[in-house]
């Protein structure tokens, strides 16, 4: 059933996708594929049968309905159809004006507005965009395919990319996934023009592609109409602004260009330019792909030309290749408008009925011999057909065909120029995506850059009787390191990484045996490199080959060296061997090129940071935001010159495998080898063996066959276990009985070997040894074992290039001369030989030992792997007895480091994939100390306030706000934000307080809300807030003790409530006259309403004191990574990580707190980092496909608390005054108490801030000693823990105040377990006293990571909790909810007393839940929101 268009209408009644589900829901292009082999070959055999379907109807049937279509196949009735749009209109529209956001793109309409837009794109294409674009597609095409190594996805890593990019440079749009940005395309395109039935997958990938889309031009003309019309660059898209700027009218219909031209309108064209120029050159070049590799004739002429460099003929190739299967196929669709006939004017015309669907068949049409010559026939040099069909006809043709030539010619000359091209696997196999071709593996040989490694040893036979002595000295003269002349011509293969040369002794003393060992570490085929090695150094080389039997009756040179190559296997026999790389994704043109590009990195940004010095100042943060403005200044110079402008492009299959590698447990690397393809292959063959010993054993029986199945695997798996077990026994017993000798060496061999060693100007060395292998077959199977267990260890465990995390490496091998017993090992690494093995003895003994331990004398060793090289001094002084002279060595990057060589290409992997602030940190971190570590606060991005009360600045004034204009509060919010530092009204971040002027800033959810971020209905904006937050305190009331609100005179929620807070503090009263009133005077002109106003009461003592007279901010979190952290002298229990206050950083459990997150599509400006932990700094793993689409908006930023606490001073103190002379009256206590003591109590500390745990009689600053120096009464104590000094509430009362908001250790004296359970519900405070005429309280003010679990917490679970602790039937005695009355148990040795219908003191007048953001958020709320977020 088709879809048009009642299928189309019910779909988009039903299946709209909200924002969230468009992020929500995964993303895949090959979504609707077939699942099964069934639906696999349904869609294989549909592919196959249509050609010949259309032959078949083009000949007898050439008008027939099918499928509820009517296929016309023949030209002539094509042509008509397409040319006729007045009768056969496109059946796009609907769904177009869906996907493009309510706009319908000319391909989709027949109507005026069709013309409208196809005018405006002719207007603004210009001639020279040929040029343009063909200059940009050769630019790509040319770095993809060097960069590929010789492996290439042709259709996803060059022909889709190359157009996208292509595509992306003339329209004028950036992305940070081009590979994405072309899969939303497509599927969009699959939806309009390749999914007839209405298939929802399809339609479901379809709206999430478009929404990706719609949001990333939405932004993009967003940035384009804020830019200055003359620093603008040249693109499509500032063209059409600029058209719609300029007031031009149509000459179609003399209507302006601007009402075509709406933001909407201009998404739309360019969503329909999209979805028209990436996918149908890729559909349009992968099937002529797929003809040129099914017809020789094709492929050999297409090669020809392009290695010709002749476009023209290349193109006619190719695009004769597209006439046997077009683009468009089978063909485009339109339906009748009203009743007619087709081929009326020729004989026996059609009928067509009004709505009915027709298909013309241009893929039969451009075969039909009626209108082509000889079809069949392959003829690049025929005459075209004109128009052609390849690229539509009539009103619709394709506007862009030039442009699709110019790309589709340009990739494939770029491809077809690549020597030896050819198929991955034995025949070109195209991986579909739907109806797009999206994957053609081939590979090609460079002559350079390859891809493919080679390490390997060639083993020459010395000549009987020749002079051993003279051999070696022949060597020497070639130099350890390599000489000048040996250097220069290894230098110029392009493909030598490491070579050595040694005469080595294989046989025994009696009966020597010398072999030239050859060890080669190269790029590319093993066979072209030793030719390579052979033109360059050849005659270098003959004086020591002269020596080497054989090698004078030779022929060939190159085919005589590799007949004596050892093919190494980890098998117990013959040439027991193992490879290893350290620098496996490297070729030598990719080490050169990287290090020069590093060098070239560091001098401009070295230069930039001079630069950005004085940029940066007031306007942005340099910690956060030089990595990215940095790596963008370079990336735009490296863009615009050719010599660097490649490394801007790379293949998506190209990934660095020592940033894509993840951790994983040992058990973890277990799992995936017993799941690799090679133990699956071992798991048939012992299945398929035990089957077939059933069968044999048993018979063909129901009754038995089963049983003895079980039984036989059973004595399979068993039997190997059998196996292993008696060859460990036996392996423990010859261990047992071994003789090491470590001995020293002596100094004459020492000496020869210090020759050879740490040569100036190199930053690697070499190793050979030669070691005797113990005698019997056992000793040859553990070490296949050995090698074999390595082996697995380096695929499916380490990092790629390191064992374990040595990262020293570049090659190194294991191997016993095959007809030998003798193992060789070879490397070379970085740094010292004492290094070098000190390494292995402390990172890798085992594997050491699993090797070597097969050798003679090695140190004693168990069970294989233990023991052995963990002997350090035995171990190197055998290693060192092993060891043999290397006659000759060479290393192309002899002062690279295996490690900066990774650098290096991170740092190439970083230009070319960084996209946002947090990559180009890490991308930062390759230079060394030129970022931070991720989790060390950036203190300039967080408000000061969070880093102290900000003491010194005496006055304060909170301004809680409401916005009546998003636009202007968004203006006030970067003048305050982006003002000069030397402004007193710039809000205020960083560690160091101002001297003068203090400003904090937060917001509330509608707030937040109001200023673009998504609502909570979203998965980002507020929906990624907490619940708590996003719903206020206000509307929190039974959790917090707020039920009763009719005192309240301002809230964080509601109409009447408000949207910011702004906190002003000065040092003095004229400062805070002067600038408040210039505040409020911005405020106004930004129409800001102010609700409420609170005047903070003057501090004039260090140690302040709330209103009931205590000092207040005694115990405090100290944040590790703070000045005041790093000063020390504070409570070891006070300490907290950072996460536990601010967002973006681990908490003391060592995981990120939640954070709220927007879209990246949203930040297009990268104000924001992404996720904290999503992007290491070591190793980063730039452009992963699973790094997280959201950024972090929290990072940096906090939950702020307000409470404006009112309190009833006098009541208080005469409440406290008058029972505790009732408490005396009554004598219950062992002495008189006063006023002042009952409010200790009841608050927990005494007034000056001395603890009652250690002062329970009197405060600390009447005691003898305080009187004897008071200046010391002023400091408080802190360093404590009530359970341990105090558990029964004896001193501090167990519901006292300060013991209620943080119990320490209370519930379990002395437990530090219970301790860090409290610390996980600390509050950081910065409250201040208040007076209001004759009014007075504290302005509380809390900070937290996670307002339910700290501030929520501590109201709901410790401070109002009537079961606090032991206690019934008690809340706090201080904050009881107004208008209540408590009780208070004061215990003592006496039986203590209890304190009844204690009344309220405190009354709470208003506050609310806000957001304090961090300095790159405040950047991103001071953008326009994109629309769609």
């Amino acid at each position: 059933m088709l879809k048009y268009f009642a299928k189309i209408e019910e779909a988009q009644r039903q299946e709209k996708l909200s924002p969230t589900a468009v992020d929500l829901i995964p993303f895949d292009l090959h979504a609707a594929d077939p699942k099964n082999w069934i639906g696999r070959l349904k869609a294989k055999l549909v592919s196959a049968a249509l050609p010949l379907l259309l032959v078949i109807l083009r000949r007898f049937r050439p008008r027939v309905r099918l499928q509820g279509l009517i296929w016309l196949t023949r030209h002539d009735d094509v042509m008509e159809v397409l040319a006729r749009p007045d009768l056969f209109k496109v059946p796009f529209g609907p769904e177009m004006k869906e996907m493009a956001g309510g706009v319908t793109f000319a391909l989709g309409s027949d109507e005026l507005d069709h013309h409208r837009q196809r005018e405006i794109m002719l207007r603004v294409l210009r001639a020279e965009d040929l040029d343009r674009v063909r200059r940009k597609t050769e630019e790509v095409s040319a770095a993809l395919l060097a960069d590929s190594g010789g492996r290439i996805d042709v259709m996803k890593d060059l022909v889709t990319r190359a157009a996208t990019e292509a595509c992306l440079d003339l329209y004028g749009l950036e992305t940070d996934d081009p590979d994405g940005f072309a899969d939303w395309a497509m599927a969009v395109t699959a939806l309009l023009f390749a999914d007839f039935s209405g298939n929802p997958t399809i339609r479901q990938q379809a709206l999430i592609g478009a929404a990706r889309l719609r949001r990333l031009l939405t932004a993009q003309i967003r940035k384009v109409v804020a830019q200055p019309a003359d620093l603008r660059a040249d693109t499509l898209l500032s063209r059409m602004i600029a058209l719609r700027e300029q007031g031009a009218r149509l000459e179609v219909d003399g209507s302006l260009a601007a009402d075509t031209l709406t933001d909407a309108g201009i998404r739309a064209i360019f969503f329909g330019m999209v979805t028209g120029f990436v996918p149908t050159n890729t559909m349009a070049a992968g099937h002529l792909l797929e003809v040129v590799f099914k017809k020789q004739d094709a492929r050999r002429q297409a090669i020809a030309a392009a290695c010709a460099g002749d476009r023209e003929q290349l193109a006619r190739v190719l695009f004769e290749a597209a006439r046997f299967k077009p683009g468009l196929l089978p063909g485009q669709l339109r339906y009748a408008a009203r009743d007619c006939v087709i081929g009326q004017a020729r004989a026996g015309g059609y009928p067509v009925r009004k709505g009915e669907m027709v298909l013309a068949a241009t893929a039969s049409a451009l075969r039909d011999p009626r209108a082509v010559k000889d079809p069949e026939r392959f003829d690049p040099n025929r005459t075209a057909l004109d128009p052609n069909l390849m690229f539509g006809a009539g009103l619709h043709d394709c506007i862009g065909q030039q442009l699709a030539r110019v790309v589709i010619t340009e990739s494939l000359l770029a491809l077809f120029s690549c020597p030896d091209l050819k198929p991955a696997q034995a025949t070109a196999r195209m991986v579909r995506a739907g109806p797009f071709p999206r994957h053609l593996n081939l590979r090609f040989n460079p002559d350079s850059g390859q891809a493919e490694q080679n390490l390997f040893n060639l083993l020459l036979p010395i000549k009987i009787g020749a002079d051993i002595a003279a051999a070696k000295q022949a060597l020497r003269n070639l130099g350890h390191p390599a000489s000048a002349a040996l250097r220069t011509a290894l230098d110029a293969t392009g493909v030598v990484h490491f070579a050595s040369l040694a005469i080595v002794d294989l046989g025994r003393p009696e009966q020597p045996d010398h072999r030239l060992n050859i060890e080669l570490n190269v790029d590319g085929p093993e066979d072209a490199a030793l030719r390579k090695i052979l033109r360059a150094a050849g005659d270098l080389l003959q004086p020591a080959l002269a020596f080497v039997a054989g090698v004078e009756d030779a022929k060939d040179l190159a085919e005589f060296l590799r007949g004596h190559r050892v093919r190494f296997q980890r098998k117990p026999w013959g040439a027991i061997g193992l490879n290893f790389s350290g620098m496996t994704d490297y070729s030598i043109a990719q080490i050169d090129r990287e290090n020069a590009l590093y060098h070239l990195a560091r001098e401009k940004l070295g230069r930039y940071h001079g630069e950005l010095d004085g940029e940066l100042d007031g306007e942005l943060d340099g910690d956060a935001d030089r990595p990215w403005i940095s790596l963008q200044k370079l990336r735009a110079e490296l863009r615009a010159s050719p010599d660097w402008s490649d490394l801007l492009y790379r293949p998506s299959g190209r990934r660095l495998g020592v940033s894509s590698y993840k951790e994983r447990a040992l058990t973890q690397a277990l799992g995936l080898f017993l799941a690799s393809p090679a133990m699956k292959k071992r798991y048939r063959w012992i299945i398929l063996s035990a089957s077939l010993f059933a069968l044999g054993l048993y018979g063909l029986t129901a009754e038995s066959l089963l049983g003895a199945l079980f039984i036989t695997l059973g004595t399979f798996l068993l039997l190997p276990l059998g196996l292993v077990g008696g060859l460990a026994l036996s392996l423990r017993a010859r261990e047992k009985r071994d003789q090491p000798d470590l001995r020293p060496p002596s100094q004459a061999h020492m000496a020869l070997l210090k020759d050879t060693e740490d040569h100036p100007g190199y930053a690697q060395n070499h190793i050979t040894s030669v070691s005797d292998l113990k005698p019997g077959w056992l000793r040859k199977v553990t070490l296949a074992l050995a090698l074999e267990a390595i082996y697995q260890e380096v695929v499916h465990w380490f990092r790629p290039g390191y064992v374990v995390d040595m990262g020293s490496i570049h090659y190194a091998r294991w191997f016993r001369p095959p007809g030998t017993e003798k193992l060789i090992f070879q490397s070379n690494y970085d740094g010292s030989w004492e290094s070098y093995l000190e390494d292995f003895v402390s990172k890798a003994s085992e594997g050491q030992t699993a090797a070597w331990s097969n050798a003679v004398g090695f140190p004693r060793s168990r069970w294989l792997m233990f023991d052995g090289a963990a002997d350090a001094g035995g171990f190197k002084r055998w290693v060192r007895r092993q060891q043999v002279e290397t006659q000759v060595w060479y290393s192309r990057f002899p002062r690279l480091t295996a490690d900066q060589i990774h650098t290096n290409a991170l740092v190439r992997d970083g230009l070319a994939r960084a996209r946002s602030s947090s990559a180009a940190r890490a991308w930062m971190s390759c230079f060394g100390s030129l970022a931070r570590p991720l989790d060390e606060l950036q203190g300039a991005q967080i408000q000061t306030l969070l880093f102290g009360g900000l003491g010194k600045l005496e006055q304060g004034l909170c301004l809680a706000l409401r916005f009546t204009d998003p636009a202007g509060a968004r203006q006030l919010l970067r003048a305050l934000t982006f003002a000069d530092r030397d402004d007193d009204l710039a809000i205020s971040f960083g560690e160091q307080p101002p001297r003068s002027a203090a400003l904090t800033i937060a917001f509330s959810a509608q707030g937040l809300h109001k200023l673009g971020l998504p609502g909570p209905e979203s998965s980002e904006g507020l929906g990624s807030f907490p619940a708590s937050f996003v719903q206020g305190m206000a509307s929190r009331g039974r959790i917090v003790g707020d039920e009763n609100q009719a005192d309240w005179l301002w809230r964080d929620a509601d109409e009447a409530g408000c949207d910011l807070v702004l906190l002003l503090y000065t040092r003095t009263p004229s400062q805070m006259k002067r600038l408040s009133a210039r505040l409020r005077a911005k405020l106004k002109a930004a129409k800001l309403v102010e609700c409420h106003a609170i005047a903070l009461k003057s501090l004039k003592a260090p140690g302040f004191k709330e209103p009931f007279g205590f000092r207040d901010g005694v115990s405090q979190p100290v944040v590790e990574g703070t000045l005041r952290a790093d000063r020390g002298g504070h409570f070891a229990d006070d300490l907290v990580k950072p996460g536990e206050f601010i967002l973006g950083y681990r908490d003391n459990r060592g995981y990120y707190p939640a954070s709220p997150t927007v879209l990246k599509e949203s930040d297009p400006d990268h104000h924001l980092a992404m996720v904290s932990g999503a992007l290491p700094l070591k190793m980063p793993e730039f452009g992963a496909p699973d790094l997280p689409r959201r950024h972090d908006f929290g990072r940096n930023g906090s939950y702020l608390v307000l409470r404006q606490l009112e309190q009833d001073v006098a009541g208080f103190h005469a409440f406290t005054t008058a029972k505790a002379a009732e408490l005396s009256a009554e004598g219950g206590q062992h002495q008189p108490v006063s006023g002042d003591w009952l409010a200790a109590k009841m608050v927990g500390r005494w007034q000056d801030g001395s603890s009652l745990v250690r002062n329970p009689d009197r405060p600390a600053s009447q005691t003898e000693r305080q009187a004897q120096a008071p200046e010391a009464g002023n400091r408080s104590d802190n360093d404590f823990r009530f359970g341990e000094i105090d558990p029964q509430g004896l001193r501090c009362p167990l519901g006292a105040h300060i013991r209620r908001a943080n119990p320490r250790d209370s519930f379990k004296p002395g437990a530090q377990a219970q301790v860090e359970i409290t610390r996980r519900h600390r509050i950081l405070r910065r409250g201040r006293p208040y007076q209001d005429e004759d009014r007075q309280g504290l302005l509380f003010v809390c900070f937290n990571a996670d307002l339910a679990r700290q501030f929520e917490f501590v109201q709901q679970t410790w401070v109002n909790s009537p079961d606090f602790d032991v206690l019934r039937g008690e809340v706090d005695p201080l904050l009881a909810p107004a208008g209540t009355k408590s009780d208070f148990s004061i215990p003592g040795k006496g039986g203590g007393c209890r304190i009844t219908n204690l009344p309220s003191f405190v009354t709470m007048k208003g506050g609310g839940y806000f957001f304090l953001p961090g300095r790159q958020a405040l950047g991103f709320l001071c953008q326009e929101p994109v629309e769609g977020f």
